[in-house]
């Protein structure tokens, strides 16, 4: 799984799933493996079909890897979580903006409850679903999302950085989208 990892830090796709699929083979083939092991390899190449915009593989692996991280007892909820942000996003770039929506959410109020109030998983999926409640028109929503991810950044990481750059620029964008919505509506003629 580690060499899958490499090749897809070097945006080699190909290789990456190779070696990510053959993990999975080993790890299913020996009865010992834990079936969180299996989830992990699941979600690895759940997010290389993401990544090689394969999105019924890419659905299908994540939705594998999800069932059994839930299905442990006690579940690793920020497994959970990363698998649920992982859909988030597959169903983001597939262009299903609600569904998307919906498993971000969830995913967030497991990470509130699991991360540090100062993580950076917290910070990155207040920023997706900012991005996902702009496309859905909830501008109030994605501006407080993106309130409390610039927050987490500047905490965490030094001015220019580029994430923290990211969402500082999208807050503006939010804050003067709706500014120019307000000055627009029919009760300002």
């Amino acid at each position: 799984m580690h060499l899958g990892n490499v090749h897809y830090t070097r945006d080699e796709y190909d290789i990456a799933l190779y070696y990510h699929k053959k993990a999975l083979e080993l790890r299913q083939a020996i009865s010992t493996t834990e079936s969180s092991d299996i989830a992990s390899s699941l979600h690895a190449i759940a997010k290389t079909h993401l990544a090689r915009r394969e999105y019924s593989e890419a659905i299908a692996n994540a939705e594998k890897a999800l069932a059994l991280r839930e299905a442990l007892v006690p579940p690793n909820e920020t497994a959970v979580a990363a698998t649920l942000a992982l859909l988030g996003d597959i169903y983001q770039d597939f262009g299903d903006i609600n569904h998307a929506l919906t498993l971000c959410t969830k995913a967030l109020a497991i990470f509130e409850r699991n991360v540090p109030v100062n993580s950076p998983l917290l910070a990155k999926i207040l920023y997706n679903l900012s991005i996902l409640q702009s496309h859905s028109e909830e501008l109030a929503n994605a501006q407080q999302s993106l309130e409390r991810s610039v927050k987490i950044y500047r905490k965490i990481l030094p001015k220019g950085h580029q994430d923290r750059v990211l969402v500082e620029n999208e807050l503006r964008h939010i804050i003067e989208l709706r500014q120019k919505n307000k000055e627009n509506s029919p009760t300002n003629s």
